[in-house]
């Protein structure tokens, strides 16, 4: 499978040297980004369809209810609020994404298994964790089952499931280490295995 990463061809030139620049998951949900760009990142929210969910209190039905939000917000061994470090990608090559994410250039990485690998050598070199997937797609009307904070860093909304993203999410050891906006993880040379589409 190939992932298209979508972006300015100046982060592209980095990004094809090897140099993945991942922005802090609380980053996401600012107003400057565009519709396709923001999001919560650290929690996921549904909002059931009071005719299709019924809500009680010890079995006894809640009445008069004309909305109900239920917020998965993902959290550290401490508690706090889970911050990390995300890159996103797409699995499609469509034309529109330029616009939805303001980009003049696409990188398409043809090798999938050898980006991961290499994306993980260099992340135990520093003592940090990575996860890599397929985002998968929600109906924020239906109650669905969130149980894990990977469930929350790799579910969207399905008002998002055009954009067939695939994610990478990294972690240091300790929630102390994140204290930037970006997090610069060098892979190597990745000219072998990914181009320049545009």
């Amino acid at each position: 499978m190939s992932l298209y990463r979508f972006s300015k061809k100046i982060y592209l030139d980095d990004f094809i040297q090897g140099r993945l620049s991942f922005a802090i998951a609380s980053s996401y949900d600012d107003v400057k980004l565009t519709d396709a760009q923001r999001d919560d990142e650290q929690a996921r929210v549904f909002n059931p369809d009071l005719k299709k969910h019924k809500f009680t209190i010890d079995g006894v039905p809640i009445k008069g209810l004309k909305d109900v939000e239920i917020k998965h917000t993902a959290r550290d061994r401490e508690g706090r609020k889970l911050n990390y470090y995300l890159m996103s990608f797409t699995s499609v090559y469509d034309e529109k994404l330029y616009v939805e994410f303001k980009a003049d250039s696409c990188v398409e990485i043809f090798n999938e298994l050898e980006f991961k690998a290499r994306l993980h050598k260099a992340l135990d070199s520093i003592g940090w964790k990575g996860l890599l997937g397929a985002v998968k797609y929600y109906d924020p009307q239906k109650l669905g089952a969130i149980s894990r904070n990977e469930d929350i860093l790799f579910s969207k909304s399905n008002k998002y499931a055009w954009q067939q993203e695939f994610r990478i999410a990294i972690f240091p050891f300790s929630q102390e280490e994140i204290k930037d906006q970006r997090k610069v993880v060098d892979i190597g040379n990745l000219s072998d295995i990914a181009r320049f589409v545009k």
